[in-house]
């Protein structure tokens, strides 16, 4: 009867190494890559200079002159509502892009009229009647 206790205890504790030895295994590698992304994702939170020096290039897509100072470039709304991938909107009007280049729709605002006004100061011992 003893025998078969010990035997039944050796075969659970056999599986047991093996059971953890097993999960060793397949774990690391999880553990070690999560750990690499939780240390990049703490690199990527580091304030520093990104430069993209062969990575990023600078090119011009659209130039337009009549638009005036620009003030606004959005991407998504209101540009999707004209069809259009990026809203350009300046001081003279706004204009619908797509992100080739190619215009989808201008808006000119109105010439802004203004009317000179003169002012004068009167000195009130001039205006009073004797």
């Amino acid at each position: 009867m003893l025998r078969k206790i010990l035997i039944g205890f050796a075969v659970f504790l056999f599986l047991i190494v093996a059971a953890g030895g097993y999960l060793y295994f397949n774990i690391r590698p999880v553990m070690r890559e999560w750990a690499a992304r939780s240390e990049a994702e703490q690199k990527m939170l580091q304030p520093r200079l990104v430069t993209g020096e062969g990575i990023f290039e600078r090119h011009s897509f659209y130039k337009d002159g009549s638009l005036g100072n620009i003030s606004q470039i959005r991407v998504g709304w209101p540009a999707d509502r004209e069809g259009a991938d990026i809203a350009l909107v300046g001081s003279q009007g706004s204009d619908f892009v797509q992100s080739t280049g190619e215009i989808k729709k201008q808006v000119r605002f109105s010439i802004q009229q203004r009317s000179p006004i003169a002012v004068a100061r009167m000195d009130a011992r001039e205006n009073t009647a004797t």
